[in-house]
């Protein structure tokens, strides 16, 4: 269940995120005096979600760590129909009506300050109850990072040449410059680029 809370959180993040990077970038949010504010969200969710990715990857999840995920859902839905209605406003309207109502832009701006107090809240209580402990998240990646790196590996030494179609010519083509017998003038650096494994099998050419 906790995993679900955090995957779902992730999610919305990456929503929200992106209607704050075009909020942002709009000329709009200069003029109304939100654009600092709307890039200090960003950033910030922007690190929850790198939290919560960190986060999924450790075995034992307290309630704290699914309250917090389930507030950081809750405050990306917020944030993406604020953003998201800001955008209508700046879209939908002609040239000469862009600035708005003067009571339209003060209430968007206002909503959007409260956002950004609303996160700055979320992220703080991350770091008061200490949901996840420095060592358990650098744990955890240094962990995923040795599974992709075996995953790669295993691929790599597992492949049978035999089988491989399409490189025959290419092969011989890389053989023939590397060929330290060959007279063709000085030295030349080759660059070989591809997953994983191509040291080992290099070798066996």
């Amino acid at each position: 269940m906790a995993e679900t809370v955090l995957s779902m959180a992730r999610s919305m993040l990456g929503g929200a995120i992106s209607k704050a990077a075009s909020a942002a970038a709009n000329e709009m949010s200069l003029l109304m005096g939100v654009r600092k504010d709307i890039w200090f969200i960003k950033d910030e969710l922007a690190t929850m979600q790198a939290f919560l990715v960190a986060a999924e990857g450790i075995e034992k999840k307290d309630m704290l760590l699914k309250v917090w995920a389930e507030q950081v859902r809750e405050l990306s839905y917020n944030i993406e129909d604020c953003l998201g209605e800001f955008m209508v406003h700046v879209a939908s309207q002609s040239l000469s009506r862009k600035l708005m109502k003067l009571k339209e832009r003060h209430r968007i701006a206002v909503q959007i300050r409260d956002l950004k107090s609303r996160v700055e809240e979320v992220s703080n209580r991350n770091t008061r109850y200490n949901l996840i402990e420095k060592n358990q998240i650098t744990r955890t990646i240094d962990e995923r990072d040795s599974c992709m790196e075996d995953i790669r590996n295993h691929s790599a030494s597992n492949i049978d040449e035999a089988g491989l179609v399409g490189f025959s010519k290419p092969k011989q083509e890389l053989i023939n410059l590397i060929d330290v017998h060959a007279k063709n003038g000085p030295a030349q650096v080759v660059c070989v680029v591809g997953m994983g494994g191509l040291g080992w099998s290099f070798s066996r050419l």
